[in-house]
């Protein structure tokens, strides 16, 4: 109690406390209010034991004034403890029930079918793993998620799965941060307004409808790149509904140039896959095979590199490797693949054609083929002679950004060191439209422009962001204030509000891949399923929901999902697939797409398109190479 007597002699002559000069009969009076309430306060604690904990004097001594405090902190909570129990479950049931009128329709609870044995009932801190894909730049990546009480906390790699045969990368870990981010998009937004599903769906099956006589001529959906075979059951459906309609595609990091330096190389756009085990020799033309290119793919290209980077003897593995393979790269940048090769090869952007049309010319009979800008001459026979050396072990990779040229002239050099087949093979394009992307954007541009959308669905992606600056695609949407309005209904589907949501009338909430059913192909061509481990955070959805409800065909996404790969199973010649199957695998059996025989088109030279001269640097001028970040994608 002393303590407490000096602790409350100092609180009391704090600084700010009274007046320089105080009254001396108020000092006799706060005395006495001061030894009155410490008498209280020692008959109140007489006889206690151990250690009490308060926070303020006002709460030790329960004044009038603290309790009026609780009382407005608190409201009501005198009538809440006095509620029977009974009563309490009644208004909680009746408070539930209205919850679920608010929504515009709901969706029944869906069981999910774990990777392992489901034990009979879930055991606290005890996780379960359940198998499920994600998607970059639209192919899939089979993932294992743990799970903790119906909480996803930890992704890793599907060894079923051939892009990530049990591993992952930096991007797959950080879609448990995305999912739990607390700045993704909540609520379908109207004009920066709150609304609701009722609202939208009412507004857009009135679009639809109105544009069922033109065969949907005014209506444009805008989608990321699609490998998902419901999303492509469902386009299909749309677009046999409203035949008028656009639906077009667009990644920022396209592989336009990929399939048309197929379609120069061997007459049709494919989709190159390469065999990383079997090369002694990788060339790389300024391509990060290892982290940012390729389809997905960088997970097991990563893999299959390194496997060749161990040296072995005969022994438990039976494999006898008394050299590792060797790897050249021609580097417009600092590369993870870069800083892995044996040889790093800086280069400048506009150097790059050449050194494939010199590689191509020395490697197709050339004999004092001159070395190519940029390159020391000794270090250009050596590499040729290293390739020549190791025919039918030998693989050059063009980086994904190149121009068609390089792609047909790689693909050229794999043919000529009988590389095709052994160290690449080709299959049929993955995406549902192996176009050009970047034309096609461009003409749904220039339809807008023109006041033929008259609207526009943009399902995922951020293109008033990313979309090429030359292409004015914001300026497209018309959507300044001020201005009329070319477009006049705009909705945009995406996980955040971000660059696009701002030129749209409305902005609608999609799901994370962890609260969806979905699924997709990946970079082989093998399918998967997108399987959800919890509900939806927020008040989201899915794409193929959307998609659904544009063709008026609502349904709940699981629905749509297992009625796809029920009928595929149902088509197969023995039936073996089934839905469960799927699920505890993560993978759908025999899906990857078949390899395709190849032939080199007849006179290449011919077909490829004239060499562009490099540019003339002057004094202060320099070269930009432009490439995805190796931290953010």
């Amino acid at each position: 109690m002393r303590e407490l007597e000096k602790t409350m002699q100092n609180h009391s002559h704090e600084p700010g406390h009274g007046s320089d000069h105080p009254d001396e009969a108020a000092i006799q009076a706060e005395h006495a209010d001061r030894g009155a309430t410490i008498a209280a306060l020692n008959a109140k604690l007489a006889g206690k034991k151990g250690k009490l904990f308060w926070k303020t004097f006002e709460e030790l001594s329960e004044t009038p004034d603290f309790q009026k405090f609780v009382d407005d902190e608190f409201p009501n909570r005198a009538t809440l403890l006095s509620v029977d129990r009974r009563k309490f479950l009644t208004l909680g049931g009746a408070a539930f029930a209205m919850a679920g009128l608010s929504g515009c329709r709901f969706l029944p609870q869906m069981k999910a079918v774990p990777y392992v044995r489901a034990p009979e009932e879930m055991v606290p801190g005890k996780p379960l793993m359940y198998t499920s894909t994600l998607t970059r730049g639209g192919y899939g990546f089979g993932v294992l998620v743990e799970s903790h009480e119906g909480r996803p906390t930890k992704i890793e790699g599907n060894p079923a799965h051939p892009a990530s045969y049990g591993a992952t990368d930096v991007w797959a870990q950080a879609e448990i941060l995305g999912m739990y981010d607390p700045d993704r998009s909540q609520s379908v937004m109207s004009n920066n307004e709150i609304a609701s599903w009722d609202q939208f769906l009412a507004i857009a099956h009135d679009t639809m409808k109105a544009q069922t006589a033109g065969g949907g001529s005014g209506i444009a959906i805008l989608s990321e790149t699609v490998t998902s075979p419901t999303l492509v059951g469902q386009r299909k459906s749309f677009l046999a509904k409203y035949p008028a309609a656009k639906w077009v595609e667009y990644e920022p990091a396209t592989r336009d140039n990929i399939y048309q330096g197929t379609k120069l190389a061997f007459g049709r756009p494919l989709s190159p896959v390469y065999q990383m085990k079997g090369a002694k020799v990788i060339v790389s033309l300024d391509s990060d095979f290892l982290l940012t290119d390729g389809n997905n793919s960088n997970v097991v290209y990563s893999r299959d590199f390194m496997s060749g980077r161990q040296i072995r003897t005969k022994g438990k593995s039976g494999v006898a490797r008394p050299t590792m393979n060797r790897l050249y790269a021609f580097d417009t940048g600092y590369s993870l693949t870069g800083a892995n090769a044996d040889h790093r090869l800086p280069v400048k952007p506009s150097q790059v054609e050449g050194i494939a049309r010199a590689l191509y010319a020395a490697i197709n009979g050339g004999t004092d083929t001159a070395a190519p800008a940029g390159v020391n001459r000794k270090v250009f026979d050596a590499l040729v002679k290293d390739l020549k050396a190791n025919v039918g072990a030998a693989l050059m990779i063009p980086g994904d950004h190149q121009s068609a040229a390089v792609h047909a002239l790689a693909h050229a050099i794999n043919g000529l060191l009988g590389g095709i087949g052994k160290t690449v093979i080709y299959t049929a394009p993955i995406e549902s439209n192996p176009g050009n992307q970047i034309a096609d954007l461009e003409a749904l541009t220039a339809s807008m422009n023109a006041g033929t959308v008259k609207a526009l669905f943009i399902l995922g992606g951020n293109p008033v962001y990313n979309a090429p600056a030359d292409l004015g695609f914001a300026a497209a949407m018309n959507a300044k204030e001020g201005t009329a309005n070319k477009v006049p209904l705009r909705v945009r589907m995406g996980r955040y509000e971000d660059e696009t949501t701002r030129y749209c009338h409305w902005h609608l909430p999609e799901s994370h891949p962890l609260e969806a059913w979905g699924d997709a192909r990946a970079f082989d061509g093998t399918a998967s399923i997108v399987q959800p481990l919890i509900a939806p955070l927020y008040d989201s959805r899915s794409i193929v929901e959307i998609v659904a409800e544009l063709t008026g065909e609502p349904q709940p996404g699981y629905d749509i999902v297992h009625d796809h790969w029920t009928a595929a199973a149902a088509a197969t010649a023995t039936g073996a697939l089934s839905w469960e199957t799927m699920l505890v695998k993560g993978v759908v059996s025999d899906t990857a797409l078949p390899s395709v025989a190849v032939t080199l088109v007849s006179g290449l030279d011919a077909a490829l398109p004239a060499p562009t001269a490099p540019p003339t640097l002057t004094t202060g001028q320099v070269e930009v190479a432009i490439r995805m970040d190796p931290s953010l994608y």
